[in-house]
């Protein structure tokens, strides 16, 4: 059987197309049999074993069905076999079953159902599915438009080595505001943390992040993410003066979208980087207005 690696979707959504190799004998054969050609016969050596359940050679012949190896191409058919393993959670199956809800293949098209199948694939850690659920965020495809799960979902499918996820987790940046960025990274740290086995080298320091509680020698708090000895992730920041800032920290420094309130009750709920405003709105000593900086204090406009 010959794999193809992606296939391109508005620009950039992938096909998961590999079959594990397993150890079970009639399926290691069918493998065989198309890797040098003989999709015919590949399919024959599968064929019991589907029609018995198992879902490696259901999803094996759905993708002969969908590419017309060894059957005709029939996405009637290969939409039955794909379901039947992706109803068994196999998530290859549960990717290409949504590929095919999204491209109206075999099928009427349907976002949400295409959504649905890669949420299931995405959270078994399918990177090629957390790709094209990233996609269906961008987009607003079948889940409400969230720029935030975009970037959560490219990281995710990006340390996993998928090549489309790592040439486009980043080219959108610049149509998400800092606060955007940083929150998908925190969502994707938040999602590797809650993951029970290994995971991809890439997120190996998203594990490491902890919760922390500390009070410095001039009494300032901080209590939230840690990382390596520094502020980073979702955290609080409390000067000794009852000032506050609560928000999203990288390295140390304010990055991302927060709050600073002052101990007088007066807030500033915006955009921060490298431990500056860039912009945003809360409450002065006049009411509600636009907040900015201005050298190193947060005024409001009047």
């Amino acid at each position: 059987m010959i794999l193809r690696k992606a296939v391109l979707i508005i620009g950039f959504l992938s096909l998961s197309l590999g079959i594990p190799n397993l150890a079970h004998a009639d399926y290691e054969r069918a493998l065989e049999a198309s890797n040098r050609g003989d999709h015919e016969t590949g399919m024959n050596e599968c064929r019991a074993d589907a029609n018995q359940g198992e879902p490696k050679c259901q999803h094996f012949f759905g993708y002969g069905y969908e590419h017309g190896e060894g059957v005709s191409l029939d996405y009637a058919k290969a939409m039955h076999w794909y379901r039947l393993a992706a109803e068994q959670g196999f998530a290859k199956s549960q990717n290409n079953l949504g590929l095919m809800y999204y491209n109206a293949w075999g099928v009427e098209r349907n976002y949400t159902e295409a959504a649905f199948w890669y949420q299931l694939a995405a959270d078994h850690g399918q990177a090629i599915a957390q790709y094209n659920l990233a996609v269906n965020y961008y987009y607003g495809r079948g889940v409400p438009q969230s720029f935030s799960y975009y970037k959560m979902w490219a990281i995710l499918a990006a340390a996993q080595g998928s090549e489309i996820a790592l040439k486009y987790k980043d080219a959108y940046d610049d149509k998400m505001t800092t606060g955007q960025i940083a929150e998908g990274k925190r969502l994707a740290q938040q999602w590797v943390k809650k993951q029970p086995g290994p995971v991809p080298t890439g997120l190996i320091n998203a594990r490491r992040l902890e919760y922390y509680e500390t009070t410095f020698r001039n009494g300032d708090q901080y209590k939230g993410e840690w990382l390596q000895g520094n502020k980073h992730g979702r955290g609080a920041y409390i000067w000794a003066n009852g000032n506050r800032y609560e928000g999203d920290f990288v390295n140390g420094k304010f990055e991302g979208s927060g709050k600073f309130t002052y101990s007088k009750g007066y807030y500033c709920d915006g955009e921060f980087r490298n431990d500056r405003l860039i912009g945003g709105e809360g409450r002065g000593p006049n009411g509600r207005s636009h907040c900015y900086m201005d050298g190193n204090t947060i005024k409001w406009t009047n």
